[in-house]
Parts: structure tokens; C-alpha cells; sequence
């Protein structure tokens, strides 16, 4: 059984100028998407746009991880998002087939984090969460809405037919700790003191 309170839904999570710059960006020819096969469990193509990967980078370059220059379109998300590590973020796309089915339950982390998916439109497609021994908890695909849930929450995403594609970015990071109320934040960069 999972906690429904630890699926936190916001709504209009950019700003809409902010939004829309990001969709534009995401939905155009300039995204460069990379194939991983159509034999993805579903029935149905996957493609993905990897802006960040802490394991993807050192494959290639010791101690260096995958940052791509895209980035800067998702940063309004992670600037409002505690993050304290990042593990990955990525973008999924998935293409409209007439032989659907529902994707397996997954997790997308071996180890405790949290995930969180954000939507870019509007979709028929939902996220479900595995809820074992209860109905299984849905969240619906609305364009500028984040959804956060630890990673240990199994979750799947449910076939779509209004679109020809969906389209979500997924986040996996370490979860920063609230500060004590009492204890102010300092920004070293705008205080010449702390340089």
C-alpha cells in the first residue's frame, strides 16, 4: 500500500511565459530525440532527450556528467524544485500506435530518491501508480502540472489516443532538506562578505 499523501500534484508549476517558451522548445524540430526501439514495453516507440545523466557522462568522460545545452529551456523547473543532487532528467516521448497497451509498472531508480514527471501538454494518457491490495491511484496528463513521488513508487503510463505523441520530462534527484525556520539563506554570490 503507498501513501497518496507523498503524490504531490502542482498545477501551473511555470509561470506561462515561462511554460510556453519550454513547450515551444520541446515540441519543435530543434529537439533532437534518440530512439530506444520499438519493442518498449507498451507495444508502442519510445524516444528520449537526455539533458542530464550523472552515469551517461563518465562513460564517455571520467568524472564528468552528461549536461546537454538544452538544459537552460527545463532549468525554470529545477530552479523551483529542492534539488540537492541530480541524478537524471530526461525527456520521454511516446508515438501513437493502434495496438496500445498498458506499460509495465516500473521504478526508474535502483536506490530511494525522489521523481518527479512533468507534463508538457495536455494528453488522454495518465500516470498510474501500482497501489497493491487497493485500486491503483491515477494522475491525469495536464500540460504545465508536475507530479512528485518517491522513487520506490511503482508507476506505469496508461495508453493515449487524442495525440499522436506524449510527451513528459522525468527528474530523479535527491530530495534537499527543508532548513530550520530559523536559520536564513545566504547567497554567496550576492553577498561580497561571504566571497
Amino acid at each position: 500500500m503507498i501513501d497518496e499523501s507523498k503524490i504531490v500534484v502542482t498545477d501551473n508549476f511555470l509561470p506561462q511565459e515561462q511554460f510556453e517558451r519550454l513547450q515551444e522548445y520541446i515540441m519543435s524540430n530543434r529537439m533532437a530525440w534518440y530512439t530506444c526501439g520499438r519493442d518498449q514495453p507498451g507495444g508502442y516507440p519510445l524516444m528520449q532527450h537526455i539533458f542530464w545523466s550523472d552515469t551517461k557522462g563518465p562513460e564517455q568522460y571520467p568524472d564528468v556528467p552528461m549536461l546537454h545545452l538544452g538544459y537552460n529551456y527545463i532549468r525554470p523547473i529545477t530552479n523551483r524544485i529542492p534539488i540537492a543532487a541530480m541524478i537524471r532528467c530526461r525527456a520521454n516521448l511516446s508515438w501513437y500506435t493502434s495496438t496500445q497497451e498498458r506499460r509495465k509498472y516500473h521504478t526508474d531508480t535502483i536506490f530511494d530518491c525522489t521523481t518527479a514527471v512533468f507534463y508538457v501538454h495536455d494528453s488522454d494518457g495518465c500516470t498510474v501508480f501500482d497501489n497493491p491490495g487497493d485500486e491503483e491511484l491515477e494522475v491525469e496528463t495536464v500540460a504545465n502540472r508536475l507530479v512528485e513521488f518517491p522513487s520506490s513508487y511503482e508507476h506505469s503510463s496508461t495508453p493515449f489516443t487524442t495525440t499522436d505523441r506524449r510527451i513528459v520530462i522525468n527528474f530523479n534527484y535527491i530530495k534537499q532538506p527543508p532548513l530550520p525556520a530559523n536559520k536564513p539563506t545566504i547567497n554567496p554570490l550576492s553577498n561580497p562578505e561571504h566571497w
